[in-house]
């Protein structure tokens, strides 16, 4: 992969200061670099994009775009991000994505799939959010929290496909704030799409134009093991 072109002074002097790190083996990198050179070799890429139907009337559509495989070295990353307290994973996780977010229209905010808030007060911070702070910065755009989490449900690993959409049925709700707007939807991991599906459709009811998701990692693109690994990653 290739190093980001630009990046801003503050950028340059935090790294100056604060050495950014692999976002597997944690060893010294240049600053803009996700990767050293022994692990950017087995970084899992992803197929960019796939299909996903919003529950709502019509059918409206979106298309979600991860940068990684769920499997491997990214499961471990990634479980380092969401339980381990190491939210400063959002900012190589949030690089990577900001690469493939190339959509055929460009999205006029970012928003976040929330958590409900004992599992936030628990972690500590959400990073979902923490990944769209980040991919606000870099993208330039406003990131402003219009979906709330309304009623608590099962945890999601631990369920079938056909018991994911049942479990996120009216759990969200989204603010009118985003009525006529481009919204681009963050999550951590995509599976199923059954949250990113029922956030969409939420936001497409109270009145966005269209709704594009990215995260961070895709289970179901990952030749099989990813998903079997986020189904255990809470057990």
């Amino acid at each position: 992969m290739s190093r980001e072109r630009k990046f801003a002074l503050g950028d340059r002097l935090l790294a100056l200061l604060f050495p950014e790190r692999c976002l597997f083996c944690r060893k010294p990198v240049d600053a803009g670099q996700c990767f050293c050179s022994a692990c950017e070799k087995k970084v899992p890429i992803a197929p960019l994009a796939r299909r996903l139907e919003a529950a709502v009337p019509g059918g409206a559509g979106f298309s979600c775009r991860s940068p990684l495989s769920y499997r491997g070295e990214v499961v471990e990353a990634m479980r380092r991000f969401k339980f381990q307290g190491k939210k400063g994973l959002a900012k190589p996780f949030a690089r990577l994505m900001a690469r493939a977010a190339d959509f055929p229209e460009q999205p006029e905010l970012v928003t976040f799939v929330p958590l409900s808030k004992n599992h936030r007060r628990e972690r500590g911070y959400n990073q979902s959010g923490a990944l769209a702070e980040e991919l606000g910065r870099l993208l330039n755009l406003p990131v402003k929290p219009v979906l709330e989490k309304v009623k608590e449900n099962k945890i999601q690993h631990l369920l079938s496909a056909k018991e994911r959409r049942q479990n996120v049925r009216n759990v969200y709700r989204a603010s009118s704030e985003v009525h006529g707007k481009k919204v681009l939807l963050v999550d951590d991991i995509v599976t199923t799409g059954a949250t990113l599906r029922e956030c969409a459709g939420q936001l497409y009811r109270a009145g966005a134009e269209k709704v594009f998701a990215l995260c961070a990692a895709d289970a179901e693109l990952g030749g099989g093991t990813g998903r079997r690994e986020e189904r255990q990653e809470e057990k």
